[in-house]
């Protein structure tokens, strides 16, 4: 624990992270090294979602997503990451030339076949 809290304390999240997933298992189930662990992570992730934001404002959607996508490589799969990181890819630009264009009653309308945010189609 103590290498772990001396990465935290000079910025290496990622490190103190993978030294945590290191212990054994008898120091994993320490209430203190589990506060510990809890508290890196979410540093951890915070900071991700602070990075993918100023990413996203300077440089991009697909910036941002690479961001978030090596966040979820360290922290496994965590589903706030990916919550986030789908939100950043439906930012992608979208080509208006694959549309379907129907007219209805001498009003041109554009109709994609897919489903919106909340299911509707």
């Amino acid at each position: 624990m103590d290498e772990a809290a001396s990465r935290e304390a000079q910025g290496d999240l990622t490190g103190a992270i993978a030294v945590l997933r290191n212990a054994d298992v008898g120091t994993a189930q320490n209430a203190e090294f589990i506060e510990m662990q809890n508290r890196i992570e979410t540093k951890y992730k915070q900071k991700v979602i602070a990075n993918a934001v100023q990413a996203y404002e300077s440089s991009g959607y697909l910036e941002a997503v690479q961001i978030v996508q090596e966040g979820i490589g360290i922290l496994q799969g965590n589903h706030e990451l990916a919550l986030l990181r789908q939100d950043y890819l439906d930012r992608a630009p979208v080509d208006l030339l694959t549309f379907d264009y129907l007219d209805r009653r001498g009003a041109a309308e554009v109709v994609r076949n897919e489903k919106d945010n909340i299911g509707n189609t």
